[in-house]
């Protein structure tokens, strides 16, 4: 199955051309230069590439050439299918889903155990447990956590501060 993310019906890439359910477009009869003038789909594994408001299945009368990134195609392609599944909600459960996958890496480098409370909360805010309100609440106390300094490093307190260069002498 071959799939493609629109902007409604219109193509991401060109704001004056439009898609219609079941119509075939007209095929490229020039040289195929992928990124120029080509029809472009996406696998399921590629489809996290190339994420957009609108989800659809398409056919193409010619082959379909794999980059690696993306699939293109000289046409003429139609679209058969929209896929109503995707959403914001969706949306925003895959952006947790990935959120959650790179976490370990991240706390590699930076440890943060609050990080894993935010993408909770995002996940309930998705699922609507949680309105948009406490969503942001969250989000902001933990960004005053990590923000805010320690009492120690506010203002009016001094540090004594060490140069590498040794004393200054005036």
């Amino acid at each position: 199955m071959i799939y493609k993310w629109l902007n409604g019906y219109r193509s991401t890439h060109t704001f004056d051309f439009r898609y219609r359910i079941g119509l075939w477009t007209y095929p490229i009869s020039s040289e195929l230069v992928p990124g120029l003038n080509a029809y472009h789909g996406a696998n399921v594994n590629q489809l996290p590439l190339w994420i957009n408001r609108d989800l659809y299945v398409v056919e193409s009368l010619d082959e379909w050439i794999d980059d690696g990134e993306k699939l293109y195609t000289r046409g003429p392609i139609r679209i058969v299918e929209h896929l109503t599944g995707w959403n914001k909600s969706t949306a925003r459960l895959f952006a947790t889903d990935c959120a959650e996958r790179v976490l370990p890496i991240w706390e590699r480098h930076r440890p943060n155990e609050d990080l894993l409370k935010t993408i909770q909360a995002a996940r309930e805010y998705a699922n609507g447990l949680i309105g948009r309100k406490e969503a942001r609440r969250s989000r902001r106390l933990r960004c005053q956590q990590r923000c805010h300094p320690h009492p120690c490093q506010r203002p009016g307190r001094t540090r004594r501060r060490t140069s590498l260069a040794g004393p200054t002498h005036p």
